[in-house]
């Protein structure tokens, strides 16, 4: 949005922003039970962040026996070597922080080489987080990936400049940046279509897994209905889940807390309260 010049600055901008977190944040909330079971059980958590936090909740709540400490115990030292590791690569970067290959072999060849390090070819980023999510995503997305970078970074963004539809940046040092967020850049240009292609991909993803996601949001305010009319719930599902009725989230859970909270506060007083989860 500030590169289509829709915000000013963050000062000016703060009550726009906050207006904007608070919508998607009530967006995300509104639809994350009604498509829990689509993409948690039918999709199998198709996002990398996801996947990444539910085996790391998981590994948090196993107890009992020698695996789950031992799970424990290994995340626990892999996040304390991340932590040190993205510590010391702040005060070495050109050891520890990113490889730049490219521009290695210009110092014993030609410095016409440093044209693929301009482009960011070469350029190895020694961040924790990057193997991470090669190991989570699998090679059907990594490979995904990788072909999306040589379209975008190897062949449009090249041709682009070369037909002088997009232009680069000139650094003092006389290398030229290609990765800028400015108008005219070929990032800026290759970023929207981008994110189209991304945005077409999931609508019609969910497009065609409607008749999942509908009968999810009937069986939603089925519930809501039954509660509110203080009907027993039917046990209906789209998708097996493995979890029963008593561990599901419930539809109106503000309301079911409040209810719960005013009773035992007119039972036990306040100081034997229990905490609402809303």
């Amino acid at each position: 949005m500030y590169a289509l010049n829709l915000l000013s600055t963050p000062e000016q901008d703060f009550g726009k922003l906050l207006g904007l977190s608070i919508v998607c944040a009530f967006y995300g909330m509104f639809f994350a039970i009604p498509l829990r079971k689509f993409y948690i059980l039918h999709m199998k958590l198709v996002f990398p962040e996801a996947i990444a936090v539910s085996y790391s909740i998981r590994a948090l709540h196993l107890h009992g026996d020698a695996k789950a400490r031992r799970q424990v115990i290994c995340l626990g030292i892999t996040f304390t070597a991340a932590f040190f590791w993205n510590v010391c690569r702040d005060y070495a970067p050109g050891i520890l922080g990113s490889w730049h290959f490219f521009y290695w072999i210009s110092l014993f060849t030609s410095p016409k080489v440093m044209a693929a390090e301009n482009w960011g070819w070469g350029i190895v980023d020694t961040t924790p987080c990057f193997f991470g999510l090669g190991m989570i995503i699998g090679l059907n997305s990594a490979i995904s990936f990788y072909a999306g970078c040589v379209l975008a970074w190897g062949a449009l963004g090249p041709i682009t400049v070369a037909t002088g539809l997009t232009a680069g940046k000139l650094l003092p040092s006389g290398r030229w940046i290609y990765s800028a967020s400015a108008k005219g850049s070929p990032r800026y240009w290759l970023l929207w279509p981008g994110v189209f292609t991304m945005l077409c991909a999931s609508v019609t993803e969910v497009a065609v897994s409607y008749k999942t996601i509908w009968k999810g949001i009937k069986l939603a305010f089925r519930e809501l209905y039954d509660t509110i009319r203080r009907r027993p719930v039917a046990p209906e599902s789209s998708v097996d889940d493995p979890m029963g009725p008593k561990d599901q989230v419930p539809i109106w859970v503000c309301i079911h807390d409040a209810k719960y909270y005013f009773a035992d506060f007119n039972r036990h007083g306040v100081s034997d309260l229990p905490s609402p989860s809303c």
